[in-house]
């Protein structure tokens, strides 16, 4: 008689998903992340266009967690890595909504506050974009940027997004309904300024 041997992630080639840039590397959390992340998101201007709480230790332990219990999806409906900058987790990005049917997703990202400035998130979502148009064959992938975020608006914008129109009342961040930007890239953008 055979022994089978439970397997502890999806049987896919994205596990552990690694990606990297010229400067950084995109990566699965893991728990030794911990004091990286306690380090930048319970800083206010960290979570000030974030639907979330003032962080604490029990809750980045919790976030942490929950992106490791995403790594076990099978399909996998999340993507979400720590971004990494010489061995230090400044930041994190995701994919996440798979829609397989429509072959469309959604992006997120967030930097500390100390590494704003120089491009690193630029870099990080770009990288994701060219894992989700060419790895999960993805037609549409969309993103949103809170109307008072200019930064993050630039950045979308650098990328290659198009500001499609506005989401009223989209998200509460700590008690204020907040409007958002959508934007969106379809395969057809991402070809196009990959073949400039």
């Amino acid at each position: 008689m055979t022994k089978t041997t439970k397997k502890t992630h999806p049987p896919d080639d994205f596990f552990p998903l690694r990606l990297k840039t010229q400067r950084l590397t995109l990566r699965e959390f893991e728990e030794t992340d911990l004091a990286d992340v306690m380090a930048y998101n319970n800083r206010p201007e960290f979570y000030r266009f974030l639907p979330m709480p003032e962080q604490d230790e029990t809750t980045t332990k919790a976030f942490i967690q929950q992106c490791i219990t995403n790594q076990q999806q099978t399909p996998r409906r999340i993507f979400q890595l720590a971004i990494i900058l010489q061995d230090q987790v400044i930041g994190a990005v995701n994919l996440r909504n798979i829609d397989p049917a429509n072959k469309a997703l959604e992006i997120g990202y967030s930097l500390n506050p100390e590494y704003w400035g120089n491009g690193y998130a630029l870099e990080a979502v770009q990288e994701m974009l060219t894992f989700g148009f060419e790895k999960l064959a993805a037609r549409r992938i969309t993103a949103t940027a809170d109307i008072e975020n200019e930064k993050s608006q630039r950045t979308l914008e650098r990328l290659g997004f198009v500001r499609e129109g506005k989401l009223r009342d989209f998200s509460n961040v700590r008690g204020a309904w907040k409007t958002h930007f959508l934007y969106a890239m379809i395969q057809a953008d991402f070809e196009q300024r990959t073949h400039l």
